[in-house]
């Protein structure tokens, strides 16, 4: 009786290895020919704007974060929501993709370049200012953003840290509920 349960034991552990075995070919045939470059893009960018999504701006705010509770400063964040994209994106794949390249253009347009945009959702943006921007300057980048959208409908909010959240999680939520 015990000879046959190894033997049964023995079996099943071959029949797993041998299905294991063959699940990897098969993956690694999947893999063949992707490039790594392409899988980092769609994993941390935007595929319409090329901007930085959700992923990515979550570890550019965790190390913004980090920077300014070293240096005992404060950063902003300011939030933009276009209003139409869901009106247009039932009209029209191509309109919506369109509008959300403009939203991106014109705030690539304004900001510094050590200042971070980023769609997080399909109207929704984010822009990370870094901890050299000023309280009293926080309005300059904002005038320049809305400059350049003028003509969208686009609602913008902004959160600063540490004073209204502390965390990557409460600053994109509090950003995200002010729109």
């Amino acid at each position: 009786m015990e000879y046959i349960s190894l033997e049964y034991m023995f079996l099943i552990t071959s029949a797993l290895f041998v299905l294991s075995f063959l699940y990897n070919i098969k993956q690694s045939r999947m893999l063949h020919g992707v490039n790594p470059s392409d899988i980092l893009q769609d994993t941390f960018y935007d595929s319409v704007t090329d901007l930085p999504n959700r992923n990515n701006i979550e570890i550019i705010i965790t190390e913004n974060i980090k920077v300014a509770s070293r240096r005992d400063k404060s950063f902003c964040i300011l939030g933009l929501k276009a209003l139409d994209y869901k009106d247009l994106k039932n009209e029209s794949i191509e309109k919506s993709n369109e509008l959300s390249i403009d939203i991106a253009d014109g705030i690539l347009s304004s900001i510094r370049d050590e200042d971070t945009a980023a769609r997080i959702s399909d109207d929704e943006y984010v822009v990370v200012f870094n901890e050299y921007l000023e309280v009293e300057n926080y309005d300059i980048p904002m005038d320049r953003i809305s400059e350049a959208l003028k003509g969208k409908n686009v609602r913008y909010s902004y959160v600063t840290y540490p004073d209204e959240a502390s965390n990557v999680d409460k600053l994109l939520e509090s950003v995200l509920a002010k729109l």
